[in-house]
């Protein structure tokens, strides 16, 4: 399955590279108050290329999320809001405890 999405990705860079050297006259490029002129190749790559890094910043997100994930899966005791080893839930029960004294009132 890798292979194929591997080789589709090369076909579609392969046509978008070809569709932006077919396109490479100077087009005006207005934002806010300035203006320049740039080939229009440099815009449909750099828009492809912009893409490409927006999809890989999610995807790196989305892997870092299910891994957190799975992590706090496989420790209960964390997802409970204790920590690691289950100490900090023992400190707050006791602490808890010493204010439902019969004396502490």
């Amino acid at each position: 399955m890798k292979v194929v999405i591997l080789i589709l990705s090369l076909a579609f860079a392969l046509l978008v590279a070809v569709f932006a050297l077919q396109n490479a006259n100077p087009v005006a490029i207005r934002f806010f108050w300035t203006e320049a002129r740039v080939p229009l190749v440099l815009i449909i790559l750099g828009s492809a290329f912009a893409g490409a890094i927006v999809t890989l910043l999610l995807a790196f997100w989305r892997d870092f999320r299910k891994k957190r994930k799975s992590r706090a899966d496989e420790n209960p005791a964390a997802k409970a809001g204790g920590g690691e080893d289950g100490a900090e839930g023992e400190e707050s029960g006791a602490i808890s405890g010493s204010k439902h004294e019969p004396g502490g009132k």
